[in-house]
């Protein structure tokens, strides 16, 4: 049997050694759980930028310059009516700028892509910050010309879904976020 010294001693190091592997314990842990939720966020960002690259590669990036070039064309038009506030008009001639099968279906894309990729960033399987770097311009740049036609259609099938998420998409802000 030990003298009573000995076994405090002996104590004292057990105790110090358990709180050890404790706080190796919690730091791993900790580790662990970084490492999950920082793998979790690059796969969001890669599925964000797996949209990206879809949006410019054909044949979404045809209908993205069919659509841009009809609006190109009419530019010419579009400024007097804006300076004299004739926006029934604009609308009109917006409308005329997608009246064709092919532009329609161009339309029809573009506003299936941003709806697909707001569904991603709303579920969390997409980088809403790498979005906003990669997608939100040029969500703006569709909205500008084509505004008008995506409030022509909701009106005409009283549906305000209808190219809601590219609104959605343009008005996404950077959050703060540690993975």
């Amino acid at each position: 049997m030990k003298p009573a010294r000995g076994r405090a001693k002996d104590d004292a190091v057990g105790r110090i050694l358990s709180y050890f592997v404790s706080i190796l314990t919690i730091c791993a842990i900790v580790g662990g759980l970084y490492g999950y939720f920082s793998s979790q966020h690059d796969k969001r960002v890669e599925k964000t930028f797996e949209f990206y690259k879809t949006f410019r590669t054909d044949p979404l990036r045809k209908d993205w310059a069919l659509l841009i070039s009809r609006w190109n064309e009419s530019a010419d038009k579009v400024k007097p009516l804006l300076d004299q506030q004739e926006y029934d008009e604009l609308a009109a001639l917006v409308i005329t700028l997608v009246s064709d099968n092919s532009s329609r279906q161009a339309f029809g894309h573009i506003v299936d892509f941003f709806d697909e990729f707001y569904s991603c960033v709303e579920n969390s399987l997409c980088d809403r910050n790498s979005g906003v770097a990669l997608l939100k311009d040029s969500a703006g740049e569709f909205i500008g010309p084509y505004g008008a036609y995506i409030n022509f259609l909701r009106n005409k099938y009283g549906d305000e879904t209808i190219g809601s998420s590219v609104y959605k998409v343009h008005s996404m802000t950077k959050e703060f976020s540690l993975f």
